[in-house]
């Protein structure tokens, strides 16, 4: 690893801090801090392309640092160490954070080494690091999202919230995705729900952000489970988390938010951290995922795929 791989390890207690440090130090120039407004301010000064934030800590709590970081450089890649199973700290993670990976204390060494490190390449190779994707704007063409539930009532409740606006197509089932998404130009999915009981929530998303990697996905769940959300970063890397109830201003703002940047991902498709990691994934787990396989094929596939990603 070159010397010019700068990354910040921020911790409020030394001895953590250190021994951080140490597992990182023959790798990569460490900035180790255990205070956000170092942190900050080096980011202001010098490239950096990974941070590994601790979550509880007394000045600032670790996705509120890593929220201000992605405003500061939203290239960089955010690494969320926890010890508590805090759903609002992981949801916020996701949704104003917008963290690459969620890590439990403690840590394996060796699993945290290769995430930094593929933390550091996808970073490589995004090809405008100084981008920062716009959540205000304007949306010119009319927008395709899909929403998927079991619940009959709920399709037909979020088609009305959302038919002035959008085009909506409706799915209950994995293969009622998979007809309509090949079909349809899709800049959201908003899952509520399946059907299916063959397949988890989460395999169903990592199948498509795995074959979809521009299309932004919105989890909307009654669901508070912590350890659900932590796999939806790790496996599914969705966009938002959507804890209901939320007002139909919130969830409509969210889904504008979520077209936004997939209109910015399908037009600058290399800034993309999403797309970028399936490459590496097809360059080291070959052969790739794609739509022919039919959907036994993706799921053996993609099972095989994230038993090799569980190493990170």
């Amino acid at each position: 690893m070159p010397a010019s791989a700068n990354i910040i390890l921020i911790d409020d207690e030394p001895m953590i801090l250190s021994s951080l440090e140490r597992l990182f130090e023959d790798d990569y120039t460490v900035y180790p801090t255990t205070e956000p407004d170092e942190l900050f301010r080096r980011l202001k000064s010098t490239e950096i392309k990974v941070i590994v934030s601790d979550q509880r800590m007394p000045k600032l709590l670790g996705n509120e640092v890593l929220a201000k970081a992605r405003e500061i450089s939203p290239a960089t890649m955010r690494i969320l160490l926890t010890g508590f199973a805090d759903l609002d700290a992981v949801v916020s993670s996701i949704n104003e954070s917008e963290i690459f990976r969620y890590i439990n204390k403690p840590w394996n060494a060796a699993r945290l080494l290769e995430t930094v490190k593929l933390a550091t390449e996808i970073y490589d190779r995004i090809a405008s690091p100084g981008a920062l994707i716009p959540l205000q704007g304007e949306i010119t063409e009319r927008q395709n999202i899909l929403v998927v539930s079991h619940d009959a009532s709920q399709l037909e409740t979020l088609r009305a919230l959302f038919a002035s606006q959008y085009e909506v197509i409706t799915a209950s089932t994995v293969s009622e995705v998979f007809t309509k998404l090949p079909v349809w130009n899709v800049s959201v999915v908003l899952f509520e729900s399946l059907q299916d009981n063959h397949i988890d929530e989460v395999e169903f998303l990592t199948m498509l952000r795995t074959l979809y990697p521009d299309t932004s996905l919105v989890m909307y769940t009654h669901a508070r489970d912590t350890q659900l959300a932590g796999r939806l970063i790790n496996e599914g890397n969705i966009f938002r988390y959507v804890l209901k109830p939320v007002s139909n201003d919130v969830l409509q703002q969210i889904v504008f938010q979520s077209v936004l940047t997939h209109n910015f991902y399908r037009k600058a498709p290399k800034t993309n951290p999403r797309r970028i990691e399936e490459e590496i994934f097809i360059s080291k787990t070959p052969p790739p995922i794609t739509p022919n396989l039919g959907l036994a094929g993706i799921l053996d596939r993609l099972r095989n795929r994230l038993d090799v990603k569980k190493n990170y």
